[in-house]
Formats: C-alpha cells, structure tokens, sequence
C-alpha cells in the first residue's frame, strides 16, 4: 500500500485507480486502511479515486468495505472530508448498504456541521435509502430539501427526483414548489427535472405557478 501513500498526489490517485481494477483481491487490510486515509487527502482528485474504489470494491465484496465506512462514519473525531468521502463511497454500494445501523448514521450526518457533509449524505441517503421509504428515511430527506446551503438541496431533490412517482407527496411537493421559488439556478433546475420525474401526481397548483414563472420569464429572455 506505500504507492497509496506516496508524496505525488498523481501517484496516489493513480495506485487508488489500479485498486479498484483489481477488484475484490485488493481488498486487504492495509489496502482498505490506506484509501480510508486518502478519503481526506489533501487532494480533490485523490478523494474521488479514493472513495471511487471504496465503493466499486464494496459492490463486489460489501462485508469489509461497510466495516471501514461506518467506522469513519461514526467516529465523532473524524475529520469532514473523511465523513464526506465515506458517505459518498456508501452510496456507490447502493441497496447493498441498505441496513439500519446505516441509516441510523446517514440520519444523524444530516445535521452535521459541514454543509459538505450534509450534501454527501444526500448523496447517500439517494443510493442506499430510496428503495426503504421509510418514515426516518423522509424525515431525513425533508431536513435536507429545507436545509440553508443550495447545493445540499440541489442533491436532496436530485434523490426525490429518482424516487418517483411514490414520492408525489405532500410534504415533498411543497418542498419543490419552494425550491422552484429559489434565487439559485441550478437547484431550480434540478427541481424542474425532478418535478418531471414525479410525473402527473406533482402537478399542483404551486408546483404549476411556480413552473409558470420559469415560462415567462423564459419569453421575456427571448424576446430581448
């Protein structure tokens, strides 16, 4: 695992890189301990390919993988980009962290602190938890639609969004009707796709009015 660990950050993301084409055989203690270290790396690109391999692996042999992952997870001590990394490897398993320990976690992370983290546990929350609909899973999932920072409720929608037409309640439309209403472009748009995805049953008269103002201003846009 020392090229894992080495000084060059390309050589660090590179060696993550080959141990995820490697497949389960690389799922060895001091390899899985290393790319947990690289979930904080100094480097954006490093974290990607760190948890990138993390989840791939955890796709073929979930045992091991979950271990580390909720490890750091539930480590009050661990650092943000730690917590942000295992999230989102966690949702590179998909169903198959799918348990409630997990969710357990997933649900308590969405308060946490860091708006980086809270946006990774949407992530998560849209992978591993959509299948459960269950009643801690949308109360997490509705914290996250309200929550102050635009890019952690960009994902929250984007997990509505895949949820379907299941999730064309009432709670969960007068959240996107007042995403629909936000100064930020690119949650209104990921709620507008959403919305699409919900199908007939969003059709509300907020979500309509809302979707009505984005047409007109639209019209006027063209017209200058």
């Amino acid at each position: 695992a020392s090229l894992l660990a080495d000084r060059d950050p390309e050589v660090r993301q590179a060696a993550a890189d080959a141990v995820r084409g490697l497949g389960p055989a690389a799922v060895t203690a001091p390899i899985l301990s290393a790319l947990a270290l690289l979930l904080a790396d100094s480097n954006g690109l490093v974290r990607f390919s760190a948890y990138n391999a993390l989840g791939w692996l955890g796709t073929k042999t979930p045992g091991p993988i979950l271990s580390v992952l909720v490890r750091l997870l539930a480590d009050k001590n661990a650092n943000s980009l730690s917590k942000s990394g295992a999230a989102y490897a966690l949702g590179r398993l998909g169903p198959a962290a799918l348990t409630e320990p997990i969710l357990d976690l997933l649900t308590d992370l969405v308060a946490d602190k860091d708006p980086d983290v809270r946006q990774a546990t949407a992530y998560a929350l849209g992978a591993v938890g959509a299948a459960a609909h269950s009643n801690q899973f949308q109360s997490a999932l509705m914290r996250l639609l309200g929550d102050e920072k635009h890019a952690v409720r960009t994902e929250a929608v984007r997990v509505v969004g895949r949820m379907g037409p299941a999730a064309a309640t009432g709670p969960f439309l007068n959240m996107l009707a007042r995403c629909l209403k936000t100064g930020d472009f690119d949650l209104r748009v990921a709620t507008m796709r959403a919305v699409g995805e919900l199908g007939p049953a969003a059709a509300t008269q907020p979500i309509l009015d809302a979707l009505s103002c984005e047409l007109a201003l639209g019209i006027e846009d063209a017209a200058r």
